[in-house]
């Protein structure tokens, strides 16, 4: 009885945490938080002609002088990488400033614009963030652009 309730205070504190349900990316660092929107289950509705915020927590691998993001989108069978109009994660840093030294844990925050032109499909979406020293963090989330 009480593993039973042990395991339910577990579950309504992670759905309480404001993260979204995602997966690592296999042999690459993950993301320490991962929160898209207001999604907290999958497949994240993503209204059309808006804009969201994924804001990852990223725990810095050795000294990084700069940081880059890529978002690509697996849909239909191909795989389409998608050009966002800032992909400079030290510019999106909310509580440091890059360069960043080994261990630090930091906030990012990408502004991702959902483009009208999007079709309305769902998709396996990846984020990767890169750096000088490698691989930063990678997940994957299963999308849905909503009209």
């Amino acid at each position: 009885m009480n593993s039973y309730v042990i395991l339910v205070a577990l579950l309504a504190a992670h759905s309480c945490s404001g993260t979204t349900p995602h997966m690592d990316c296999e042999n690459l660092p993950a993301f320490q938080s991962v929160s898209i929107g207001d999604c907290t289950e999958q497949p994240c509705q993503l209204k059309s002609g808006t804009t969201v915020k994924f804001d990852l927590e990223i725990l810095v691998r050795g000294y990084v002088k700069n940081m880059n993001v890529k978002i690509s989108a697996y849909a239909m069978g191909a795989t389409v990488n998608y050009p966002l109009p800032v992909d400079d994660v030290c510019a999106g840093l909310t509580n440091a400033e890059c360069p960043l030294d080994d261990g630090e844990l930091v906030n990012y925050e990408l502004l991702f614009p959902v483009l009208e032109s999007f079709p309305a499909v769902p998709c396996i979406a990846t984020v990767t963030v890169t750096s000088d020293q490698g691989v930063q963090g990678c997940m994957t989330a299963s999308l849905q652009v909503v009209k």
